[in-house]
């Protein structure tokens, strides 16, 4: 990815502004890269308002050590949207954070449309930010785009 590349986390919507977002602020040659999470057909039917831990979520924090990541979400079809709170709990402190969660799950098959609405071109789609292979179980859809 070239140095003129500009990276940026879940602000998909920015892209469907007539007349602004990064299309009109790419260097000549520059990408504009993100991710959005892939959904999970079994993921989003799980999302009954149950609190779950997410492994795939857990991480190490080098304060706290060892943080677990609980999950408790609703998902709305018709919307396309998942309500919910995210947990997160230390060995020695249940719920340091608590944070509400409403995300809209943007489906592969769409996500081309999205991007050229939003005058760029899809260079490339990625499962990771090792750049392993984009696949229905890849956790996220790292895309790679241009100008169009």
């Amino acid at each position: 990815m070239a140095d003129e590349t500009f990276y940026a986390r879940g602000k998909l919507y920015d892209l469907m502004f007539p007349g602004g977002g990064p299309a009109v602020d790419l260097a000549p040659g520059g990408q504009f890269v993100f991710d959005v999470f892939n959904p999970s057909v079994r993921m989003l039917a799980e999302a009954d308002g149950h609190r779950r831990t997410r492994e795939s979520l857990s991480f190490t924090d080098p304060d706290r050590g060892p943080v677990r990541v609980d999950v408790a979400e609703t998902y709305d079809a018709l919307a396309q949207v998942t309500r919910g709170t995210w947990h997160l709990s230390t060995d020695s402190e249940e719920d340091v954070v608590v944070a509400p969660l409403e995300m809209r799950s943007i489906f592969p098959q769409e996500l081309p449309l999205l991007i050229s609405l939003g005058g760029l071109r899809l260079v490339e789609r990625l499962g990771d930010w090792s750049r392993g292979p984009f696949s229905g179980e890849a956790a996220l859809q790292l895309c790679v785009c241009e100008s169009a």
